[in-house]
């Protein structure tokens, strides 16, 4: 006969069921937690900056947004690009209010009085969820902090980033080039990319003396970007310029700490999840390094060049900027708190290299790869272009050569006036060569226009130059188009495929126009049409095509 459990116990038994079934459910309503970052869950334990996830403000459009407007309905997403997520709380650090909240969000008023909080009512994997939210009136800034749930073991926190909105434009004391102005001496702008650490810095090095009281960058030809960033750990501070979006290698990183009052900063590349003592970065020199603790908090300071390393910084470029701290000096493991990455661009006022450098690129492409290599078919293939009458190919070929040229000085110029970037070994490559080959450019223009006369002696060295510089002239324009692919790439990190194919399809339609029109010359001298082609020097001094009766 079963036993059955005396009546007294039938509470305490239904008790711990509720609780074995409550910590079953793993929140499915909605993450738990409102004043710990905790939700409930157990610690991350990430191996990447953010586990692959992202929290991130957008504009309408779905684009990513630098600098909300007061009043701009905005929206904040988190995504899963490596993996689905879970659960989510998103929470608003004030200035504006969520609304219209999509299917399976609700407000986190169950275990939150504050506002601004976003949680989710199922425990379905999505790979992205996006909330409305609209931008108070009278903000200055916004900024949203996602905690993200993997599973009931693993959760992320993550950072959007300070939203300077542009309202600050009208603060006197924040440089223009910034969305928020530094409270540091010798910085310009600030950061907080997450609410463990704030990053600061000055275009042109750290401000001393008269510098300071500045409120515009240094010149970009300084080449010279000075950090301070500042971390609340008693332990090491890092930051790490990433190749790509999330990712934690390749890039490249500076981690620094204090030990026994002096300051360990070094510059790494980081290739793996781990660093180790052997990963120092030699390309990389840091100067005006400083290391300080105080109220809990670690300072690292440090000016370096922005072209040098594998990840070059371009201040109007989006950057991929991770970023991390330690309990402990030395090369220790990362908190779980305080590290993430985010997207920066350290000079809002500047001009965009990416289309300046694209517009000096598709000038030198239509003329040296587009236009040019028409002058040396025209020259060659006079016979194809009687119908123009015995001179028209030569007035057509000294257009040709003149648009060429035109668009060259035009390229030209746009560098001159809009290139204010630093050395780096293929662009220096690029820029001499380019010079050599477009003064030889303009060398072979004055040759066609001073040629000597039709009977002259030396009329044959004229013409023996002149057709080979041509065809040198024509095969360089070629090789500078990859130099300057290449220049881009390592200027920028710039995916360049795009002007390889487009440059590369442009060689072999003019090689196709060749071939095409050589196999046709070949076939009507053997008809008998032309006995001879040949050049006929005119009283003008022009050539012409003479065919034989």
């Amino acid at each position: 006969m079963a036993s059955r459990a005396p009546p007294r116990s039938r509470p305490l038994l239904c008790t711990l069921l509720c609780i074995c079934l409550g910590v079953a459910g793993a929140h499915p309503d909605g993450a738990g937690s409102c004043g710990s970052p905790w939700i409930g869950h157990g610690r991350s334990l990430s191996q990447s900056p953010d586990g692959g996830y992202t929290c991130e403000a957008l504009d309408a459009e779905g684009r990513w947004l630098a600098r909300p407007s007061p009043g701009q309905e905005i929206f904040v997403r988190v995504r899963g690009f490596l993996e689905p997520l879970e659960g989510f709380q998103i929470v608003a650090n004030g200035n504006g209010t969520f609304h219209d909240l999509p299917q399976g969000t609700k407000f986190n008023t169950e275990h939150c009085d504050e506002p601004g909080r976003v949680t989710h009512t199922d425990r379905n994997n999505k790979k992205e969820v996006m909330v409305p939210f609209k931008v108070s009136e009278q903000a200055t800034f916004v900024n949203f902090t996602c905690y993200v749930v993997k599973d009931f073991e693993h959760w992320y926190e993550l950072y959007s980033g300070h939203l300077a909105t542009e309202a600050n434009d009208s603060v006197s004391d924040v440089p223009k080039y910034c969305s928020q102005g530094s409270p540091l001496d010798g910085y310009d702008c600030v950061q907080q990319l997450s609410q463990y650490f704030a990053l600061h810095w000055r275009i042109g090095g750290k401000a001393v003396g008269p510098q300071a009281l500045s409120d515009t960058r240094q010149p970009l030809s300084n080449g010279e970007i000075a950090f301070a960033m500042r971390g609340l750990t008693p332990g090491w501070v890092g930051m790490a310029f990433a190749r790509a979006e999330g990712r934690m290698a390749p890039a490249d990183g500076v981690v620094g700490w204090l030990s026994e009052g002096l300051p360990n900063v070094k510059p790494y590349i980081i290739q793996h999840k781990n660093l180790h003592l052997g990963d120092e970065d030699p390309t990389i020199a840091l100067h005006n390094i400083s290391a300080t603790e105080e109220n809990g908090y670690t300072t690292i300071e440090f000016t370096r060049i922005m072209q040098a390393g594998r990840v070059r910084i371009c201040p109007t470029k989006t950057m991929f900027v991770n970023f991390a701290i330690g309990r402990e000096d030395g090369l220790t493991n990362h908190h779980h708190r305080g590290r993430g990455w985010v997207r920066i661009t350290f000079d809002l006022e500047g001009p965009s290299h990416e289309y300046y450098h694209d517009l000096h690129g598709l000038l030198m492409v239509i003329a040296w790869i587009g236009v040019l290599p028409l002058a040396m078919v025209t020259a060659r293939h006079k016979w194809a272009l009687v119908s123009l009458g015995p001179t028209g190919w030569f007035h057509l070929h000294h257009l040709i050569v003149l648009i060429a040229m035109a668009l060259m000085l035009a390229s030209l110029l746009v560098a001159t006036l809009n290139f204010d970037v630093p050395y780096t070994v293929p662009g220096q490559l690029h820029k001499y060569a380019g010079i050599v080959v477009s003064v030889l450019l303009m060398v072979q223009v004055t040759l066609g226009i001073t040629r000597p006369a039709p009977h002259h002696r030396f009329r044959w060295v004229f013409e023996l130059c002149h057709h080979w510089l041509g065809r040198t002239l024509v095969t360089s324009g070629v090789v500078m188009a990859y130099l300057g692919a290449n220049a881009l790439n390592a200027l920028l990190d710039e995916d360049v495929t795009g002007w390889v194919v487009a440059i590369t399809c442009l060689v072999i339609l003019h090689l196709g126009v060749n071939v095409v029109a050589e196999v046709r010359k070949h076939q009507q001298e053997r008809k008998g049409q032309w006995s001879e082609i040949r050049l006929t020097t005119l009283v003008s001094a022009n050539m012409a095509y003479t065919p034989v009766e």
